[in-house]
């Protein structure tokens, strides 16, 4: 595979990690459409929610977690909905979207984004990386999406490509369609 940059707003340059498989970034269900506030005046169909948790490790370097929390930041500009309703509401059940690896044990799931390879997840799937990669693995009808590289700084641009070109792409060319749409 060929590497490519990709130039940034302000002319930062930003390599390709290694994609496995190809197109996996742009083809991973990050989001998933449902019914939102169901039973009250204010519910939705088709509503744009998200379809994943982001998990990073309870030890990891917190310049990672923070490219964790950057996912999670623009998977919530893309959707339109957190994905709950009045019966969560009064219970005070607010699903989470961005986990340690330590909570996932917790929670059922069925699609996670694992920013890091210092945590739980990746030493049981046995995953190793030489060089900036996101890579796809699907286990027990559940896919995860892992985003790492041999070392932090590695790891940092492979999470900066996923939040910044793919995340932070998607977010701004549905929310600029659906508003022409809706000016038509």
């Amino acid at each position: 595979m060929k590497k490519s940059l990709l130039l940034l707003p302000f002319g930062v340059a930003l390599a390709q990690p290694v994609i496995e498989p190809n197109f996996a970034d742009r083809l991973f269900p990050y989001i998933t459409y449902g019914e939102v506030w169901g039973g009250t005046p204010a519910m939705l169909k088709d509503v744009a929610i998200p379809n994943v948790l982001v998990v990073y490790g309870s030890k990891e370097d917190p310049e990672v977690v923070a490219q964790a929390g950057k996912i999670a930041f623009y998977l919530g500009q893309w959707a339109e909905d957190v994905g709950f309703g009045a019966e969560e509401v009064k219970q005070s059940k607010i699903p989470p979207l961005l986990v340690s690896d330590a909570q996932l044990k917790n929670l059922q799931w069925k699609n996670i984004i694992v920013v890091g390879t210092n945590n739980d997840v990746v030493k049981e799937l046995g995953l190793t990386f030489e060089k900036p990669t996101i890579k796809m693995v699907e286990r027990d009808g559940k896919k995860i999406l892992v985003v790492g590289g041999a070392n932090k700084e590695q790891t940092i641009q492979s999470a900066r490509y996923l939040a910044d070109v793919r995340l932070n792409f998607k977010a701004g060319a549905y929310r600029t369609f659906f508003s022409f749409v809706a000016l038509r």
